[in-house]
């Protein structure tokens, strides 16, 4: 009975030592398929950020561009916008000390430069004006027109 109780025993041992086996090879394949689940998610995550990342870093660096170009442009105006002052103070300085008939022939020719018609003909000429003026004179202060 002791051989058959021997048997027994190595049979459960056997049986145990099996089950043994099967329960490490379930548990490596559970760990082998839970690590590659974790990679796979590790390495979409790892992918998403990079693109994110990739984008996030392309758009800071094209606003920053973006902004160099206004700031550029914003001290180009500016230093335009002084020039402009600079010449229009001195070209004003320039017409407050011309003498009154070199501004009003200067005028003239601006006048009909831009416009290709005289303004003395626009206004009917100085001669025409001259007589109109001498008619006015007459009929305020009599004949002799002082």
């Amino acid at each position: 009975m002791a051989e058959n109780i021997s048997g027994i025993i190595d049979a459960i041992a056997e049986k145990a030592a099996a089950d043994a086996d099967k329960i490490v090879a379930l548990a490596e394949e559970y760990a082998a398929a839970k690590l590659a689940a974790a990679t796979e998610e590790a390495e979409r995550y790892l992918s998403e950020s990079a693109a994110d990342t990739a984008a996030r870093c392309a758009f800071i660096r094209e606003r920053s561009e973006s902004n160099a170009r206004i700031d550029r442009k914003k001290a180009l105006a500016g230093a335009k916008a002084d020039v402009v002052d600079e010449v229009f103070n001195a070209v004003r300085q320039k017409l407050e000390n011309m003498p009154v008939k070199e501004a009003a022939q200067l005028f003239i020719a601006l006048i009909e430069k831009s416009t290709g018609v005289s303004p003395l003909l626009i206004c009917g000429g100085k001669r025409r004006y001259s007589r109109q003026s001498r008619r006015r004179k007459k009929r305020r202060f009599g004949a002799n027109g002082r």
